[in-house]
């Protein structure tokens, strides 16, 4: 081997493995790490290539090159895999999170949940639920009001003010119209796209948590959308496919979800009183979204409370039509991992 070739591996693992000193069981210091380094270069840097053949130097700075190359590839590489890392655990942390939901569906031109619905004979808790109905709220924009959900419809003795909710955002109170206002009468709430409505829900200490939520949802359209939070972490999201999957399309003349439920008009949109129920937890915060100009996201009476969710899951359970894919089934196929999970029960005869 020549002197220049031996030089040459001799830098080999000073290359390829730079090590820095630490003394034994003493944590150096900034400074101290930069001089020492400086140091190290100097004798084990400076001091060899000083006493090589002059035409082996290229050779060292192409090996550098080369090393330096393979070093910023290898970390690419490393960083890439902890990209990888973190996109995956970014997907699953709104599962790890997510409570059990589902929801249920009154009977069609049904607009309203009935306190024996929500107080069935198995209960196993005491419930407590009051509605928001609107009407007493005057008509025209508003940018928000707090209620204790006694202003009417179905609201158990024992509510008092345990439970309370304040509307943000930006919306409309309307008079009852072709598009809402259960049973043609009263008034009832809508918002349009890019604004919105935030309902933030509170309750005493009577209360373990706010587990259900029933409201009038009217003239369904495609850019609506209803999010339910806990803390500001969202627990799911539930959107137009899901409802008309489960009570069919519109217009169609055989669909009795089709329409205005008392005038009949509208008939290309779906009318339903759906049930959400958080069956593992609570919610404290729900968003109320249209993303279509132009279109609007009406509902009415908003009924609140904490319930045994199984109980008035089944009190409230119309059977889905055989036709109809579970909820759980299509979100899985549609979106794949989905912080909406869903728990289907059949029940032999329709509720009311």
């Amino acid at each position: 081997m020549k002197a220049g070739d031996a030089a040459l591996a001799s830098w080999g693992p000073l290359m390829t493995q730079p090590r820095l000193h630490k003394y034994p069981g003493h944590r150096l210091t900034t400074r101290q790490q930069s001089a020492q380094r400086r140091a190290s270069f100097r004798s084990k840097v400076y001091g060899p290539m000083a006493r090589l053949p002059i035409g082996i130097i290229p050779q060292i700075c192409v090996a550098v090159a080369t090393t330096r190359e393979m070093m910023i590839q290898r970390m690419k590489r490393r960083a890439s895999r902890a990209t990888a890392v973190c996109v995956f655990l970014g997907v699953l942390t709104p599962i790890a999170f997510a409570d059990q939901l589902a929801e249920t569906y009154l009977k069609p031109k049904v607009e309203a949940v009935s306190a024996a619905q929500l107080s069935p004979a198995n209960s196993s808790v005491t419930p407590y639920y009051g509605t928001e109905v609107f009407d007493g709220r005057p008509t025209g924009a508003s940018t928000g009001f707090t209620t204790n959900f006694s202003t009417g419809g179905t609201t158990s003795a024992n509510l008092g003010t345990g439970i309370t909710g304040t509307f943000g955002g930006s919306f409309t109170i309307a008079p009852h119209d072709l598009y809402g206002g259960a049973g043609g009468i009263g008034n009832y709430i809508t918002t349009v796209a890019g604004t919105g409505i935030d309902l933030k829900l509170a309750h005493t200490n009577a209360l373990p948590g706010i587990n259900y939520v029933g409201l009038q949802i009217s003239a369904l359209d495609a850019g609506n959308t209803i999010t339910f939070y806990r803390a500001g972490l969202q627990l799911g999201q539930y959107g137009p496919a899901n409802l008309i999957q489960q009570v069919g399309a519109c217009p169609n003349s055989s669909n009795p979800y089709c329409g205005n439920p008392t005038t009949g008009q509208d008939a290309g949109e779906q009318f339903a009183y759906v049930n959400f129920f958080d069956l593992s937890g609570y919610f404290d915060e729900i968003r109320f979204t249209e993303t279509i100009s132009g279109a609007g996201f009406e509902s009415d009476n908003y009924t609140v409370g904490y319930v045994d969710t199984n109980a008035v899951f089944q009190a409230t359970n119309v059977p889905e039509p055989s036709s109809i894919t579970p909820l759980l089934s299509a979100l899985a196929t549609l979106l794949g991992l989905t912080a909406w999970q869903r728990r289907r029960r059949r029940t032999m005869s329709p509720a009311g």
